[in-house]
């Protein structure tokens, strides 16, 4: 059996891609290598002896998942966490308690300043 480089290499130029996604009808090899020209693959193309294989489907399901476990807090090696995290939120620090205390190592420290700075100058109409 010939080689059908050439061949693979003309029909991923007429279908716009690669050589890997090219399917040559094996039991049509001889009709294939003659095939040399543009117009002739293309002919073949038409005739179904030359496919484009289907894009294959890739699951993000593993990724998404472990995104999701990053976001809670796993997944997090040594290298990842922090000596000491500094707190100082313009508001209130309750919603980033959750996330400073996971992110730091173990005696690690966490300096907290909850200052409420709308109240303290009087921006608050509640105050």
């Amino acid at each position: 059996m010939s080689s059908l480089r050439v061949q693979k290499r003309l029909a991923s130029s007429i279908l716009r891609c690669g050589n890997k996604k090219i399917w040559l009808d094996p039991n049509e090899a001889n009709e294939i290598a003659n095939a040399n020209t543009r117009q002739s693959v293309r002919k073949l193309i038409k005739d179904g002896l030359i496919i484009k294989k289907p894009v294959a489907v890739h699951s993000r399901f593993r990724t998404r998942k472990n995104n999701e476990a990053r976001r809670k807090g796993r997944h997090m090696g040594h290298d990842d966490q922090y000596h000491a995290v500094d707190l100082d939120p313009y508001g209130t620090p309750a919603q980033f308690l959750d996330g400073a205390v996971q992110c730091i190592k173990k005696n690690g420290v966490l300096c907290v300043t909850a200052i409420d700075m709308p109240l303290l100058c009087g921006n608050n109409p509640h105050s």
